[in-house]
């Protein structure tokens, strides 16, 4: 707070003005307080409570600015006090420095450069200390930022003053924020949620994970500002790959400050659970289900055939499956996988555990023969996995010498009596099996004997 400035002694390219506030009244008291700007919310800024500065927040008595003197002041290396040193400085630093013989005001120059040419900052205060009102960006190890005083004689800083900040000494310094640090994730299944630890004056955190450790642009498989500590991801990482990630805060003013640490973890997609209740055996064509995965927008599924032949359905929409179509009796192996939305497509997950179905269909039962003086008929009961049957009747009970073997659509048959071997009479043997929609021979029935007599030409 003083008198406002007059003309800057070195050009401030690239840079705003920052001046001292209202001018204080000598001998009059004054209260300071201070709250800190916690976010910004949809009505404004936040702000956090009051604390009062000075004698216990009693206030303090203003004794005066500097009255200056005549000729240009002289600054020394040893009048700098703060920040100097090779310790970083975590926070945009106060600059203080030593009460200046016949200076009534000071210019404050901050650079990039021991040269000067790449300004950050210029400031004017009639005491001998500067709080610049706007953050410094974090340095790295390797480059500092530069800073100079230059006194004046007189209040508006307009006479008398080193034109050059090459003429008085130049400390430097490095600034580097204490940077977030990594918390999670690990190794693991399914969505991937980072955490990590807050920073005092974070805005917002930057989140960047890349399938590269240098974090090259084109690498990067996300990029994303929160207001959090924590993240989820919705982006579908490279499955079993080693991925990279680090956070850095940014400042109310959109600053970048350090990044933290590189962590690496390794994702895995998740794989579908089956239902434990899905059939294992059965004549009927069953639904198949599995549980909905995370993430997933559509399902793959495999299926190995009785005859070791494979069958793939690809792009499920839902967790079931019903085939309009299951050829043959035997094992039918599956299991099934999920498809994640990437940049580029879909990337497949692992594949679940598999479960086997047997498909089978049942021997008719029920057989019966109904032997009239004139007439036979061969009778079932009905089966409804069966779409026909398979009547077959023979001289020997492995089948080899067989009479008749005939397909028919009812569960009644009646040979034709006049026919073959049936007139000679004698003992047979006969047995039905099921025939499914698709023409799969079930197996059959147990085998039944039936005399008959000789009959007459």
């Amino acid at each position: 707070m003083g008198f406002a400035p007059g003309k800057a002694p070195y050009p401030a390219t690239g840079v705003s003005l920052e001046a001292n506030g209202p001018k204080l009244i000598s001998g009059d008291e004054y209260c300071a307080r201070v709250r800190a700007l916690s976010d910004t919310g949809p009505h404004g800024r936040v702000y956090g409570d009051f604390t009062y500065l000075g004698n216990n927040g009693d206030g303090f008595m203003f004794t005066g600015y500097a009255t200056g003197g005549i000729g240009t002041p002289s600054i020394a290396a040893s009048d700098y006090k703060l920040p100097t040193g090779t310790s970083a400085q975590t926070s945009t630093p106060l600059f203080t420095w030593n009460a200046i013989p016949g200076a009534a005001s000071y210019w404050v120059i901050v650079a990039r450069d021991p040269s000067f040419t790449t300004l950050i900052d210029y400031g004017f205060t009639q005491i001998p200390a500067y709080a610049p009102r706007i953050t410094y960006s974090d340095e790295t190890h390797d480059t500092n930022y530069y800073w100079a005083v230059l006194p004046s004689c007189v209040r508006k800083g307009d006479a008398c003053v080193p034109g050059d900040p090459h003429a008085v000494f130049n400390p430097s310094f490095n600034k580097r924020s204490t940077p977030p640090t990594l918390l999670a994730p690990a190794s693991g299944p399914g969505a991937t949620t980072f955490h990590w630890t807050p920073v005092v004056g974070a805005r917002y955190y930057t989140l960047q994970v890349s399938a590269d450790p240098t974090f090259a642009p084109a690498s990067l498989l996300d990029n994303v500002n929160t207001d959090s500590t924590a993240y989820t991801s919705n982006s579908t990482y490279p499955p079993d790959s080693l991925l990279y990630w680090r956070v850095r805060a940014s400042d109310e003013d959109g600053i970048g400050l350090t990044w933290s640490s590189t962590g690496t973890f390794t994702h895995s997609l998740p794989a579908p659970v089956l239902f434990s209740t899905n059939p294992t055996i059965g004549e009927q064509i069953p639904v198949w289900l599995w549980h909905i995965v995370p993430g997933a927008v559509a399902y793959d599924l495999h299926v190995v055939l009785p005859d070791s032949s494979t069958k793939d359905i690809k792009g499920l929409p839902s967790p079931a499956f019903v085939a309009g179509l299951i050829a043959g009796n035997g094992f039918f192996t599956w299991s099934v996988r999920g498809e994640f939305p990437n940049a580029g497509g879909l990337t497949p997950g692992p594949y679940s555990q598999s479960q086997v179905f047997t498909k089978t269909l049942t021997p008719p039962v029920g057989l019966r023969a109904i032997k009239g003086s004139r007439s036979l008929v061969f009778a079932w009961a009905a089966k409804t996995a069966a779409r026909k049957y398979r009547f077959q009747i023979a001289r020997n009970q492995d089948f080899s010498k067989r009479v008749e073997s005939t397909d028919t659509e009812s569960n009644i048959y009646a040979p034709l009596m006049n026919q073959g071997d049936y007139f000679k009479g004698g003992k047979f043997y006969w047995r039905v099996a099921g025939i499914d929609d698709y023409g799969n021979v079930g197996k059959f029935s147990k085998t039944l004997v039936i005399h008959l007599p000789r009959r007459a030409h």
